[in-house]
């Protein structure tokens, strides 16, 4: 679908190099457009990488909220903001003349496949008594097309009025668009196999539309794996983690699998992305990490007994934390580093562990297999994560795991299982579906 560039404003766009080397987008003509209410948005600056910074107002003095109440003076800070040297991610800078209100950003490409960064992805800062500087950072969009739509969506409480949101449209042209990678990609590779178990990609589908709450249709993108072991058919494996990168520059390196997806009954596992996976030409490698999900050898479990469980403290926002050694039998030399303290309770009904395992070795998987309180009740409200997002720019980090215990229990036994990631790679071009989105029935 190409873009429908009729009553939009568009940017005549030249490239230029800033610091770092990075390639920037810099706009020429109008760039400032005014929702019906007169509420400006002017487009700062469209860049791949940074730094980006604005110089805020000297003071304010007594803005007043809407709803009647008054800031005191105070300064504004000067709005800065530097990525890491390699992020080639393209970064879109808003200068918003209304403080209190939140926006979503949705790239849009020429095949009418839409990427939403939603408000809570946003970055800024205010920088004056009736402004405000907003970011959003997209990396993975269509490097190697012309052309990019990019609308503006007002959200947050003009939605909660049931009011339909306004947006504004921009284009932009991409002055420096990516034909082909440099070097070739490698060939597709389809499948490979881990233990005897064969374990094939068997589709990287996208351009399905799936409704958004917010109004509007969005783009998501489904992967399909299968495994099939004719040896051990009991065997059941898990996708713990997945990294998505295209041959153009693009990753979606901030997609993993909250808890450890299981293969069905089927031997077939479906998952959904947010986000679109441009084609292009282009081809996808995916790096999939996989973990046992079946009884795991008795050299591959360690149990740690005798945990105390303390009361949550009153009046503190500071927990007891303490602090534990997970060893496997297999892997003596390889400890996992963990913490755990009691986050709430319910006198007398539950309590709520919270564990971090802060250090887990390279190479290896630690999950949860059991708890026991004192009394040899075994719990089964486990709450899974692999990993804990800090940081939108970051990695991933620790494993985090929230666990429902009886109000009584004194102390707790845990039981772990350690294993080794089982890592394979695979590469296929993305294709377009005309399926639907899956409907689920309301519970």
């Amino acid at each position: 679908m190409a873009l429908d560039t009729n009553n939009v404003k568009q940017f005549v766009s030249i490239s230029a190099v800033v610091a770092g080397g990075m390639v920037a987008f810099c706009m020429a003509g109008e760039t400032e457009q005014s929702f019906p209410d007169g509420v400006s948005v002017r487009i700062e600056s469209v860049q791949i990488g940074g730094p980006f910074s604005y110089a805020a107002e000297a003071q304010v003095k007594n803005p007043v909220h809407p709803d009647g109440l008054v800031s005191l003076w105070r300064p504004f800070d000067n709005f800065s903001f530097t990525p890491k040297p390699d992020d080639r991610s393209l970064y879109v800078w808003f200068r918003i003349s209304s403080i209190y209100e939140f926006w979503d950003a949705l790239l849009v490409d020429e095949d009418g496949q839409i990427e939403r960064k939603f408000c809570f992805d946003a970055i800024g800062g205010r920088v004056s008594s009736a402004s405000k500087i907003v970011g959003f950072r997209f990396s993975s969009y269509p490097r190697s097309q012309k052309s990019m739509q990019l609308r503006l969506v007002r959200g947050g409480e003009w939605q909660k009025q049931g009011r339909k949101p306004d947006e504004l449209e921009f284009v932009i042209l991409n002055p420096s668009p990516v034909s082909s990678p440099v070097p070739p990609p490698p060939p597709s590779c389809l499948s490979g196999e881990i233990d005897g178990t064969l374990i094939t990609l068997a589709g990287l589908d996208t351009g399905i539309e799936k409704p958004d709450p917010n109004g509007g249709n969005r783009t998501t993108s489904r992967i399909r794996f299968t495994a099939s072991d004719t040896d051990n058919p009991s065997r059941i494996w898990g996708l713990r983690m997945l990294d998505l990168a295209d041959s153009l520059g693009n990753s979606l390196d901030d997609y993993r699998v909250s808890n450890v997806a299981r293969f069905p009954d089927s031997g077939q596992l479906e998952l959904w992305l947010h986000s679109p996976l441009w084609l292009s030409g282009n081809r996808w490698t995916l790096t999939a990490e996989f973990v046992r999900l079946d009884e795991l050898p008795a050299s591959q479990k360690a149990r740690v007994t005798d945990l105390p469980v303390d009361p949550v403290e009153r009046g503190t926002r500071h927990k007891k934390k303490r602090h534990f050694e997970i060893r496997a039998e297999e892997f003596p030399d390889a400890p996992v580093l963990a913490t755990y303290y009691t986050a709430c309770d319910q006198p007398g009904k539950i309590l709520r562990l919270a564990l971090e395992l802060d250090k887990v070795p390279e190479g290896l998987h630690c999950g949860i297999l059991e708890v026991k309180d004192d009394t040899g009740k075994v719990t089964r409200r486990v709450f899974g994560s692999n990993n804990i997002k800090v940081d939108p720019l970051e990695k991933w980090e620790a494993p985090r795991y929230l666990i429902d215990i009886p109000g009584a229990s004194k102390t707790v036994e845990m039981t772990f299982g350690i294993q080794k990631i089982q890592r394979l790679i695979f590469r296929s071009d993305a294709v377009m579906s005309n399926d639907p989105f899956p409907s689920r029935p309301r519970p």
